[in-house]
């Protein structure tokens, strides 16, 4: 029993003494993962007695899988609990396949975890998932303002607004409208609803207003005319204005209609247009009605011719001239009278026929005295 004694505390010695040795302990301690020490005991008459030693490196926790909100295109710096492990001798190196606080791509990874302690033993790997995603949507910066625009058509007005603009950490951002810049918007107010997608289908929208109006009145072009009298009561005039009007026309009317007799002098017509949402316009022009045509002299009398033994201015009488005109009875006035006396000679009688607004027209006739 003694000799046992000793050759055990010999073992162990040595035992111990390579323990403390890493260089030597590792090249006779095993290196697996769970590994098994066996030792063998012998006396001093050999008999041997073997004994077995279970060494494992244990990997206590890791982290619970995580789930991060991508920062970037490029994923998400990710900061993850570390792991624990036991082992008998202590103390313990942890490996991981990607470490914590390094970029995670957007997506799932997955982190494998190995504990090795002193003398090489390998723990059993433990794993973990990091996921990235995008959860959040897209931020829209600015979207056209509230608009009012004047209809041009009686369909609306062709509208242009602004192009919203929008970020997102990830990106890219598409931008849609439910209805497009530039296309016809109807009369009233239309909500265009702006929607930012990212890649990742998150989606965030606002709204403006586009209202399309009709205040703009008909426009009237309507010149003033002259027209020339046809009777005594003036004359009938027939017209018509230009009125331009984008939306829509509902009426035109004048104060006086076209067709009526307008007396001679000037008369002002008002022209009042409206358009199919209430909108009105007038505008006045000026129809004058004047006299410019002479009378028209329809008789007069003949050359006259007449015999006198006295060298002294004799009477003569000739047939009074006669003259219509279209707007009254014109006044006939002569260069010498009938009845008064004409000198031997030939005598030049003037008839002149002048209406009532001053027009005048003229005819001649002679008077001729023979002495004998």
């Amino acid at each position: 029993m003694g000799g046992l004694l000793i050759l055990l505390s010999l073992v162990l010695a040595v035992a111990s003494a390579a323990t403390a040795d890493g260089t030597t302990a590792g090249s006779w301690l095993p290196h697996a993962a769970d590994a098994t020490w066996t030792y063998q005991f012998t006396d001093s008459v050999y008999n041997t007695t073997p004994t077995t030693e279970h060494v494992s490196v244990v990997i206590v926790s890791v982290s619970g899988p995580v789930t991060f909100e991508a920062t970037s295109a490029a994923g998400a710096v990710v900061t993850y609990a570390a792991a624990t492990a036991t082992d008998a001798v202590g103390p313990v190196t942890y490996t991981y396949s990607k470490s914590s606080g390094s970029k995670f791509a957007i997506g799932t990874t997955t982190v494998t975890v190995t504990a090795k302690d002193a003398y090489g033993n390998v723990s059993t790997p433990r794993t973990f998932t990091v996921t990235v995603q995008d959860t959040t949507p897209p931020v829209i910066t600015s979207v056209s303002p509230n608009l009012t625009i004047e209809a041009t058509s009686s369909a609306g007005a062709a509208v242009n607004y602004a192009t919203a603009t929008a970020t997102d950490a990830v990106g890219p951002v598409t931008i849609t409208y439910s209805k497009a810049s530039g296309s016809t918007f109807g009369f009233g107010t239309t909500t265009v609803t702006v929607t930012a997608k990212d890649a990742y289908g998150n989606t965030s929208t606002q709204t403006f207003t586009v209202l399309v109006h009709d205040t703009t009145p008909p426009a009237i072009a309507a010149p003033n005319l002259t027209i020339e009298a046809t009777g005594p009561g003036g004359a009938v005039v027939s017209f018509a204005s230009t009125v331009t009007e984008a939306v829509g026309l509902a009426s035109v009317t004048y104060s006086i209609s076209s067709g009526s007799v307008f007396t001679i002098g000037t008369t002002t017509v008002t022209v009042t247009a409206i358009d199919v949402w209430g909108n009105v316009a007038t505008k006045t022009f000026t129809i004058t009605v004047r006299d410019t045509t002479p009378p028209t002299i329809t008789s007069i009398s003949s050359d006259i011719t007449v015999t006198t033994t006295s060298s002294s201015a004799i009477v003569v009488n000739y047939t009074a001239a006669t003259a219509t005109d279209l707007t009254g009875t014109p006044t006939i006035t002569y260069s010498q009278a009938s009845g008064t006396k004409f000198a031997v000679g030939t005598t030049v009688v003037t008839v002149t026929a002048t209406d009532a607004y001053g027009n005048k027209t003229t005819k001649t006739f002679k008077v001729i005295v023979v002495k004998h």
